[in-house]
């Protein structure tokens, strides 16, 4: 079976300087819905035909091959295109918009099996449009399909439901090949592959039994968006699927309208997601974490039992049985092992916080690398950056940072040290020591008196 997917045009009702089928339903572009139902089944080839203009940036953001419709000449020259870049010439070929980004896999598979069972030479996907709408319905005639007629020729009664094409479509390809080309031209000027059907259906009845076949399916999958209001229309349908499956796997939701989580998302069980939280990329969150209310997870990893409050995590890996927030931040690169607390604006980037450390108040932590059951005091700060270029500060296991503390980096502070209150460490501290003042310096030990003289 091979694929072609329609994707020209930058859609003007879009108003937009970006490919229609670019603009992003729930963290991923319209053509990415549509190429990833696609590859699952695991077609022989996919091409996608896009306009000139679209043609480079449409390229750069799939594998698919793309080849050029040159001029806007309708849904049969475009189809007409991708034919001749196909490198098959027998068997099934789908015929699918990029703008419908709410197709499902089962359904798909459904028409794919319609159209082998009856072996038609064209099954296409239809819905039951509610009445007065604009969609174009099927001609119906002695219980078979004779055609398609478009809202503007319609001379039917639309004042009840009808059954409506749904603008996806499974042809015999070797049948493709030998007659898009001989579409006639419409009054507007385009070829449309709504003409097909008609070609099909004159077919005799020793030629194919079922010529043109026809399978129902939900109407919001075949939702085409081609303007922004229907582009919002399409996010709420898909959050509201990508919610209820998760709430139907055992992760409680507590305000689906108010919650966000993106289709490549992983929860287990038990997770509980308060409103106002968004989940989006290729995030997981382990069973019993509680996040938000008004948390960000954006491609970052959660262990189990953490709570994840008021913060925005991006691109971090978080450890199990660790409290974040609120108003935390956490940067790309880092990573947060088991048992950590961070508490209200702490920020860390190409961080490594060890098990069991602490860092409560208003701290920046960057390119460092904590041991573990560290505590950081209020207002540290790694000076990680001289103006030139990045440099690490390295804390060993069980060190007391000091409120104020400014860790001028390359520095490392060893195990079991410890830093005054507004200590500047430009020189590395050695084990068990204790550094204060500007800069900062080691405090001379006390001798031990010995009792009885």
């Amino acid at each position: 079976m091979s694929v072609i997917v329609l994707a020209a045009g930058r859609g003007t009702r879009m108003k937009s300087r970006t490919p229609k089928v670019l603009h992003s339903v729930l963290g991923k572009s319209m053509l990415d819905h549509v190429l990833d139902v696609v590859s699952d089944l695991h077609p022989h080839e996919v091409i996608v035909v896009t306009d000139p203009e679209s043609a480079p940036v449409v390229a750069s953001h799939t594998d698919a091959r793309v080849t050029i419709q040159a001029l806007p000449l309708g849904t049969a020259d475009a189809a007409a295109v991708g034919v001749e870049a196909l490198s098959s010439r027998a068997g099934a070929v789908l015929v699918l918009n990029g703008d419908v980004p709410l197709l499902s896999l089962p359904s798909l598979t459904r028409l794919i099996h319609e159209h082998d069972r009856v072996r038609a030479t064209v099954t296409l996907g239809a819905f039951r449009a509610p009445a007065g709408t604009k969609y174009g319905r099927l001609d119906r005639r002695d219980g078979r399909i004779r055609g398609v007629v478009e809202a503007a020729d319609d001379r039917a009664d639309r004042s009840v439901e009808f059954e409506a094409n749904g603008g996806v479509y499974c042809f015999d390809l070797a049948w493709l090949r030998e007659n898009v080309g001989a579409v006639r031209v419409s009054p507007s000027g385009e070829y449309y592959i709504t003409a097909l059907i008609a070609a099909a259906a004159r077919l005799t009845p020793d030629s194919g039994e079922h010529a043109v076949a026809a399978v129902m399916l939900d109407e919001a999958e075949l939702l085409g968006v081609d303007d922004r209001a229907r582009l919002a229309q399409a996010e709420a349908i898909l959050r509201q699927r990508v919610i209820e499956r998760h709430m139907a796997r055992g992760v409680t939701v507590v305000d689906p309208a108010r919650t966000v989580i993106e289709p490549d998302v992983r929860i287990e069980p038990d997770v509980r997601i308060e409103p106002g939280c968004f989940v989006r990329g290729n995030s997981s969150i382990g069973a019993g974490t509680v996040v938000g209310p008004y948390a960000v997870i954006d491609d970052s990893v959660v262990g189990s039992d953490c709570t994840v409050v008021q913060s925005y995590l991006d691109g971090a890996t978080v450890g199990e049985r660790v409290r974040i927030g609120p108003f935390a931040r956490l940067r790309p690169g880092t990573v947060i092992e088991c048992d950590v607390m961070l508490g209200n604006f702490v920020e860390t980037k190409a961080t490594t916080i060890g098990s069991g450390s602490h860092v409560h108040h208003v701290s920046y932590l960057g390119d460092a690398r904590l041991g573990s059951n560290v505590n950081i005091g209020a207002g540290t700060i790694t000076c990680n950056y001289d103006g030139h270029a990045k440099h690490p500060t390295v804390i060993g296991n069980d060190v007391f940072i000091g409120c104020d503390t400014m860790l001028v980096a390359p520095v490392e502070v060893g195990d079991g040290a410890r830093t005054g209150a507004g200590a500047v460490v430009t020189r590395s501290v050695a084990a068990g020591a204790t550094v204060v003042g500007i800069p900062a310096r080691e405090m001379a030990q006390k001798p031990r008196e010995e009792h009885g003289r």
